[in-house]
C-alpha cells in the first residue's frame, strides 16, 4: 500500500536535560531510534540495534 500524504511525529523524551549526567548518550541514542524508525517506515526493511 502506498501513502502520499504525509503526517509530523513529535517525539519528547521527558525529563531530558543538558544538565544530566546521561544527555549526550541519550541524545545519541534517539538519534539511531528515530534514524532505525525511519528506514523502517519509508522502506520495510528493519535494522535491528546490535
Amino acid at each position: 500500500m502506498t501513502c502520499s500524504r504525509m503526517l509530523p511525529l513529535e517525539f519528547r523524551h521527558d525529563g531530558l536535560t543538558p544538565r544530566l549526567h546521561c544527555y549526550d548518550h541519550c541524545s545519541r541514542g534517539w538519534e539511531s531510534v528515530l534514524s532505525s524508525l525511519y528506514d523502517y517506515v519509508a522502506t520495510g526493511s528493519r535494522h535491528p540495534f546490535s
